[in-house]
């Protein structure tokens, strides 16, 4: 049994002005509501540390050398990601999700940023290079900003020279704003205004869906900001594993149903209709006791390729002609190969891999060292030569270099 997933992400923006408060109103909606990813503006902290954000089943993002850091990611466990060292900073803070789509996994880069008030121009020199980063690397990127910046173009009741500046800047690097309408992201008892932005390429400005600046009190004089990034269908087929089911539940619920007609069985249509009770009987009773499991329907494995998918298909065509021919001789063949081929790959692979492992040692403490449960994990580092890496696959190989003298 096939099922469409809307693969995405459900976001969450708000500036939580370091109010205690506000931070329990987020930590309880992020739970409540099973939001996957929160931009934080302004969070509430103490020596270094953000507090009264709950990081249970979640991982919490800022830069922990700021004495007041000013941005922060929530990301819950459920989705892959790691940090963009490079953009963890006081006012900026990026990471990379990982998620399912149409045409399987794709990155996004997530940034949370607060351009300061007394900065003349917006924005500052840290969101255009994250901008540049994501272009030269080719990433979609969402950013959730308290701009600072008025401008009648995203709703603000008027023009000032930081919105002119910003918007200069969005116009000529094809950025869009996913803002809608002109309800005030801001409101005290002084003014009504709409600072917070949302920002995104022009590429994913159309999977931006239910974009609204909630009603929820949040403690803040910021509003809760909640969207959706939608990254299109994917199928996952749903199935019961005999082996997890529930023995004795399925006596239990099996005799609860009554096998008795109440009266002789003296015909076809009878015997019929109380054979079709007892099947429907034991069919509800597995089903009852035997929980339905989901499968993502994309192949996610190192030795899958292009031939094997082609000896796939010709093995299942030359089944389906066997069937009505009689003649099983060339299914048998097709089928040999198939199963030869498998096993050829899955053994040129590991021993690729068992080749790239130069010393089980190393690798032993360099895994138990990312292991380690820290609120920052580990992302991109810095080479000799002042450039970043750019995949956790480069990551990994300068630490390996680095520390262990070992090359791949």
């Amino acid at each position: 049994m096939n099922f469409f997933f809307m693969a995405g992400i459900k976001f969450v923006q708000v500036n939580l002005h370091h109010a205690k408060g506000a931070s329990a109103v987020l930590s309880r909606r992020f739970k409540k509501e099973g939001l996957e990813v929160a931009l934080i503006q302004e969070p509430w902290s103490n020596k270094r540390k953000i507090l009264g954000v709950l990081t249970q089943n979640s991982k919490l993002f800022y830069d922990e050398q700021q004495d007041s850091p000013r941005t922060a990611v929530l990301v819950r466990k459920t989705l892959k990601c790691y940090p963009i060292t490079e953009f963890i900073r006081k006012d900026i803070v990026a990471v990379m999700v990982e998620v399912p789509t149409t045409r399987g996994k794709t990155e996004i880069a997530v940034a949370s940023a607060y351009f300061p008030g007394d900065v003349p121009e917006a924005p500052p020199p840290e969101i255009a290079s994250f901008v540049q980063f994501c272009k030269e690397n080719n990433k979609s990127f969402i950013i959730g900003c308290d701009a600072n910046a008025h401008h009648t173009i995203w709703g603000s009741t008027d023009i000032n020279s930081r919105g002119e500046s910003l918007l200069e800047y969005l116009s000529s690097n094809n950025i869009d704003i996913c803002n809608n309408g002109d309800k005030p992201t801001f409101s005290n008892v002084i003014r009504q205004e709409v600072l917070d932005l949302t920002l995104c390429n022009a590429a994913i400005f159309d999977k931006i869906t239910n974009w609204h600046v909630s009603d929820e009190i949040s403690l803040s004089d910021h509003k809760h900001i909640i969207f959706n990034w939608s990254g299109g269908d994917y199928s996952r087929t749903a199935f019961r594993n005999p082996r997890r089911t529930n023995w004795d539940q399925y006596v239990e619920l099996l005799n609860t149903h009554s096998f008795t007609m109440g009266e002789p069985i003296d015909s076809t249509q009878k015997l019929e209709s109380f054979s079709q009770r007892v099947n429907e009987s034991i069919i509800n009773s597995f089903n009852g006791s035997c929980p339905t499991i989901q499968s993502s329907s994309t192949r996610d494995v190192p030795w899958w390729n292009f031939k094997l998918d082609r000896l796939r298909k010709f093995s299942r065509k030359m089944f389906n002609r066997a069937k009505q021919a009689g003649d099983w001789t060339q299914y048998r063949k097709a089928l040999t190969e198939y199963n030869n081929e498998i096993r050829k790959s899955k053994r040129k692979s590991w021993m690729l891999t068992c080749e790239n492992i130069n010393s089980t040692p190393v690798v032993a403490r360099l895994q138990k060292t990312l292991a380690k449960d820290h609120s920052n994990e580990l992302g991109n580092l810095k080479r000799d030569d002042g450039a970043f890496t750019k995949t956790p696959r480069e990551t990994l190989d300068l630490m390996m270099e680095t520390h262990f003298r070992v090359r791949f």
